[in-house]
């Protein structure tokens, strides 16, 4: 028998929930990955050559023993529903640690222990159980659970379904989430989208790995363009418009997530690179808010 231990949303896979269990989407891993240089992504190929949406491998590029780097112990498989290693040692262990933290999720060990970063920095192993009680919904809105899995708090339910339901697996979409609207009439044209967002990704991928950065900013002010269009729009109808610094590390982490969703995605137009660093910058927003004193 192995030993396993996995990252996931949910502390367990609740049977008795009543509610769908949180997944991560390929956007959430996207953005671990273009935010931490110790770490890559390769997404796994199907049978017709495209790469999955749902599963593929994490590698820690920064793992100090070489004979495990040679032998892939620094590799971490991932699927929609959790991130996993088979025999862990210490170094990969604490990098999965971080990488819970860094995504609201737990890293649980098969026997119930879960591993947690300290405030020092250092690993802590906690089997008491007493810290599961809870889930991060998307905007990092904390859901207190009970023994179940249940949300204690039942008159949540409506907020944790509109909060979470791009994180949802189809079937428990279709089940929590029916649609009681009529048909939706055919699809009118959609917008006319001009320059640079109707590019292929892979001429922003390429540009960037020939150092052709004034093209790699080309590139990035057309994507602050779109952000001001759409805060245009939110300004007129009174929603919340998207507001964050652009300090060098700012733009240094955009132009990397870009950069993955790009590479991941040769054949996608660039406006979709960029819908889903505006989806990420604004879940990221509404966490700080959330998490704000009041």
């Amino acid at each position: 028998m192995g030993y396993d231990i996995t990252i996931s949303r949910e502390a367990f896979m609740w049977i008795e929930a009543g509610r769908p269990l949180l997944q991560y989407t390929r956007e959430m891993i996207y953005a671990l990955v273009a935010t931490d240089p110790t770490l890559s992504y390769e997404a796994d190929i199907l049978k017709n050559g495209k790469e999955s949406e749902e599963q593929g491998s994490i590698v820690y590029l920064s793992h100090p023993d070489p004979t495990v780097v040679t032998e892939g112990g620094n590799k971490l498989w991932y699927h929609t529903s959790g991130i996993t290693a088979k025999y862990p040692d210490e170094h990969l262990i604490k990098k999965m640690a971080d990488i819970a933290k860094r995504l609201n999720s737990f890293a649980v060990g098969d026997n119930g222990e879960s591993y947690i970063i300290g405030n020092d920095g250092e690993l802590i192993v906690d089997d008491s159980g007493e810290n599961f009680n809870y889930v991060v919904g998307d905007s990092g809105r904390r859901y207190e659970l009970d023994s179940d899995g249940r949300l204690a708090n039942l008159n949540l339910i409506p907020d944790y379904l509109e909060e979470n339901k791009h994180s949802f697996s189809k079937e428990d979409r279709d089940r929590f989430i029916p649609s009681s609207a009529p048909p939706p009439p055919p699809p009118k044209k959609g917008p006319k989208i001009y320059g640079l967002g109707t590019k292929p990704c892979e001429e922003f991928s390429n540009s960037h790995e020939q150092k052709k950065m004034e093209r790699v900013y080309y590139y990035y002010t057309w994507y602050f363009g779109l952000i001001t269009a759409l805060n245009m729009v939110h300004a007129a109808s009174n929603r919340e418009p998207l507001n964050y610094e652009t300090t060098d590390n700012i733009i240094n982490e955009d132009i990397a997530f870009l950069y993955a969703f790009s590479k991941a995605n040769p054949q996608k137009s660039f406006i979709r690179a960029c819908e889903a660093l505006i989806q990420m910058r604004t879940a990221r927003q509404s966490a700080s808010k959330e998490q704000k004193p009041t």
